[in-house]
C-alpha cells in the first residue's frame, strides 16, 4: 500500500507519497480502507518541526490524523463495527498516519458515518468539530441566549463553532476577513466583525465566551470584552495557560482556558445527532488527490482556507 511520510522537517516539499508496509491489526482493532483524509494545523506544524518537542525527531514520520473510509476487517474482540461499515475517525494526532490507503484504529477512535455525509466532509469533521464542541460546551459552559464571540469564524474550527453555538441557542458574533463575511452569515453568525475594517477591541459589546480560534487575541485584551463571569478560550495551549492562567482564574471571575482535546467517545454521537438534525455541516473548501499532498499542505498554510481542506484517497 501507499502512504504519505516525511524523513525530515521542512516545507511541504518534504512530503512523499510512497509504498510502505501494510498495517497489521490486533483482536481489538479495525482495519479501514481510507476514502478521504484532511489537513489540520497540527499536521503541518508537526511537518515543519514546530512541535518537535512533542512529536520527537525520529523518522520517517506519518502524516494526518482525521480520516473516513470503509471497514475491511475487524479483530475478534470488536463488537461495534463490521466489514462494509462506512466510518470516520481520528488517529493519535502526534503519531499520525491517516494520509494512507489503509489505517488501523481501535473502536473508540471511530464512529459510523452519518448517511448524509460524504467521505470528504466526514474526514474534515473530527478534530475541528470536537475542538469546537469541547471548547464551547465543556470549557465555556455554553448555554442558550449567551453571547459568544468567535475570532476566526470561517476556518475549520471556527465554522464548526458557529454552528454548534447556534445549535445550543447562543447569539454569535463572528470575526473574519472581508472575503468571508458572506460565508459567516451563511453559517449563522448574527453579527460579523470584519477585522480589515472594524476594530474588534473597540467593541462596545460584552460576551459570555470569547473563543479565540484564530489565536490573534490575548486574555489581556479579551478580558475587557468579557462579562463578569465570562470565559476566554484559546486553541493554543502554552506555558502561560499552564502556569499563569490558573493563578489568574483564582483572582478573577473572568476565566482564561485552553483546549486540550480529549476525543471522548460519547461526543461522536453528539456530533452525529447534530448532523442528522441539520444543525452541523462540514464546509469543504478544496479537495486534493492524495498524490497532490504537497499542494494540499501549501494551501492549508496559506491563511485563505474557508472550512476544511480534504484529500481524496483512491476511488
Amino acid at each position: 500500500m501507499k502512504a504519505v511520510i516525511f524523513e525530515r522537517f521542512g516545507p511541504p516539499s518534504v512530503l512523499q507519497y510512497r509504498v510502505v508496509s501494510e498495517p497489521e491489526f490486533s483482536k481489538d482493532q479495525v482495519l479501514i480502507q481510507v476514502k478521504a483524509c484532511s489537513v489540520n494545523p497540527v499536521d503541518y506544524k508537526i511537518r515543519r518541526g514546530s512541535l518537535k518537542m512533542i512529536s520527537g525527531k525520529k523518522f520517517p514520520k506519518a502524516v494526518g490524523s482525521d480520516f473516513s473510509g470503509v471497514v475491511k476487517a475487524v479483530g475478534e474482540d470488536v463488537k461495534t463495527f463490521k466489514p462494509g461499515d462506512e466510518v470516520y475517525g481520528s488517529l493519535n494526532t502526534v503519531v499520525g498516519g491517516a494520509c494512507s490507503e489503509m489505517v488501523v484504529a481501535t473502536e473508540n477512535m471511530i464512529s459510523l458515518k452519518p448517511e448524509g455525509l460524504g467521505f470528504a466532509e466526514a474526514a474534515g469533521l473530527p478534530i475541528a468539530a470536537l475542538t469546537a464542541l469541547e471548547s464551547l460546551r465543556d470549557l465555556g459552559g455554553l448555554k442558550a441566549k449567551q453571547h459568544v464571540l468567535i475570532n476566526g469564524c470561517t476556518g475549520g474550527v471556527g465554522s464548526m463553532a458557529v454552528q454548534i453555538a447556534k445549535y445550543y441557542g447562543a447569539i454569535v458574533t463572528g470575526v473574519c476577513r472581508t472575503e468571508n463575511v458572506t460565508l459567516a452569515k451563511k453559517l449563522g453568525v448574527d453579527e460579523v466583525i470584519d477585522y480589515k475594517k472594524d476594530d474588534l477591541w473597540g467593541s462596545t459589546h460584552s460576551f459570555d465566551i470569547f473563543f479565540d480560534v484564530a489565536g490573534t487575541g490575548s486574555y489581556a485584551n479579551a478580558k475587557k470584552l468579557l462579562k463578569p463571569q465570562g470565559t476566554y478560550i484559546s486553541t493554543l495551549p502554552g506555558l502561560q495557560s499552564v502556569l499563569l492562567w490558573p493563578l489568574l482564574n483564582m483572582l478573577s471571575s473572568k476565566k482564561a482556558k485552553a483546549i486540550l482535546l480529549k476525543k471522548q467517545q460519547d461526543d461522536w454521537q453528539v456530533l452525529n445527532e447534530m448532523i442528522d438534525r441539520g444543525g452541523l455541516k462540514v464546509i469543504v473548501d478544496k479537495i486534493f488527490p492524495i498524490d497532490q499532498i504537497e499542494a494540499a499542505h501549501e494551501y492549508a498554510e496559506s491563511g485563505r482556507v474557508r472550512g476544511k481542506v480534504a484529500i481524496s484517497v483512491g476511488e
